[in-house]
Parts: structure tokens; sequence; C-alpha cells
């Protein structure tokens, strides 16, 4: 294995995006960057791989789309769209692009995966930062249709807060499921604005308080300043799992005391 110079990798990335306007070098940011993450850490890939990882992103503007360092031509309006289509661009997970020494997806429930964009196009004005769930665009795009689901579903329709007629949802936290994929255990995690509790099946748990710890870089669930939220998140995860009979509960609910 060979610790690679990810210092000079940043260069070359810094230069290949800043001549397209995606990447600024003098902007700044509290969130500690990729290279203070992995610049003595040893990969066994090579350099150019990892550099190829750094530039898949896609960035999209007003007058074009660059993916991978490439532009694609805009794509035409169809024949039938107007300017009362609902456009919703959203993404099924996230990406850590280097952070917390990980690409891609897979087990771990940070920010970067779980907390994705969506952004609306004719359907309000307004930005909203209620706690909403993927799923709950299906119920979403029946409402901007007129009709209902034909039963009831998990979520609701967010097309209120859309159209700027609430204010927000009530909801004041979240929970995320992670189902062995690429990984032998199962994650679940309880969320709301001040912490966040991670249950790793074949693991030591994880808490992270974000008001102090927002990049969630420091593990704090075997603090004991933070043994009485500890146990309060492990009693918000414990209602959702018997709410929802979920199996990974029978483990969960064994382990729970000494977790």
């Amino acid at each position: 294995m060979k610790a690679y110079d990810f210092k000079s990798v940043e260069k070359k990335w810094q230069d290949k995006w800043e001549d397209k306007g995606v990447f600024h070098a003098e902007a700044k940011s509290e969130k500690p960057k990729f290279v203070d993450y992995v610049a003595k850490y040893p990969y066994t890939e090579t350099e150019e791989l990892v550099q190829q990882k750094l530039v898949k992103v896609l960035v999209s503007d007003s007058s074009k789309t660059v993916k991978s360092g490439k532009k694609s031509k805009k794509p035409e309006p169809e024949e039938d769209e107007d300017d009362e289509d609902e456009i919703i661009y959203t993404a099924d997970h996230g990406d850590c692009l280097g952070a917390h020494k990980l690409i891609e997806k897979g087990a771990f429930t940070f920010q970067e995966i779980y907390r994705i964009p969506m952004v609306v196009k004719g359907a309000g004005t307004k930005d909203n930062d209620s706690f909403v769930y993927l799923h709950e665009m299906m119920p979403t795009i029946l409402d901007v249709a007129g009709v209902k689901p034909p039963k009831p579903v998990d979520g609701e329709s967010i097309l209120p807060l859309m159209m700027g007629e609430k204010a927000d949802n009530g909801r004041e936290e979240v929970f995320c499921e992670y189902h062995n994929h690429f990984y032998i255990g199962r994650q679940r995690m309880v969320r709301d604005l001040d912490y966040q509790l991670t249950f790793n099946e074949s693991e030591r748990g994880e808490l992270y308080d974000l008001k102090k710890d927002p990049y969630q870089l420091k593990n704090v669930c075997y603090d004991p300043a933070y043994a009485d939220v500890k146990k309060e998140y492990l009693n918000k995860l414990s209602k959702y799992l018997k709410e929802l009979n979920d199996p990974a509960g029978t483990w969960f609910h064994r382990i729970k005391e000494f977790y």
C-alpha cells in the first residue's frame, strides 16, 4: 500500500474545475477538506482513480450541465411542456465524496448520505426546512394531480409546504433505516435538530451533538457527559422500532440497556 500526495490531487481537481466556474479555491468553509482527512491515509487505489472520484459530481445551472468535467447539452423542452409543469429534482441518497474518509454511499448514516437535496419548480417560491421523507413524493405528486392515494401510505403530501400554505409540518425528528446492503448488519437512526443517534446492529453506537459538531466528526455515544441524552434517544428509537414492528428491534431491545 502507498500513501499518495492528496495535496497534488486536490490541486489538479481545483485546476480542472476553476475554469468551469464550479470550484473556487478561495471559497471558505468550516467543514474540513477531504485532503485534511486522508493526506496521510494509505490507499491501494491509484492517484488517478482517486482524482476521478473527486470529480464525480453533478453541477447544474440555468445554462449548462457539467458532469465529471464534461459539458452536456441542456435538454430541449418537450413540445407539451409549459410554465405550469411542476418538476421535482431530488435523489435517492447522497454521496460522501471523501468526507469521513469515505467514497459513495454505504453503511453510514452521515448527513452527506441522508440529507439529500430537493428543488421544486412550479410549486411555491419559498424554501422550507421541515423534516420530510423521500417516500412522501408519492402522495405529493398525487396531490398535485388532485387525487389521493387509494389507501393509507407512510408519510403525507408536502404540497402545502411547497405552496407556502404551511410554515412547517410539525415533524420534530426523523427515523431512518439501512438494510444490509453491501454490509452484514442493519442500521437504524433517529435524529432531530440537536442530536443524532445511530444503532449499528453489529458495531458500537454513534451519537452526534449536531449543535456543537454539525459535520459529525466526534462520536460522543460513550461519553459520560452525554449519558442522559443517549438514553433519551435510545428510547426515541425504541418507540419507532416497536410501532413499525421492525425486525431490528429484536436485537436492539436485547442489548439496549448496555449498548
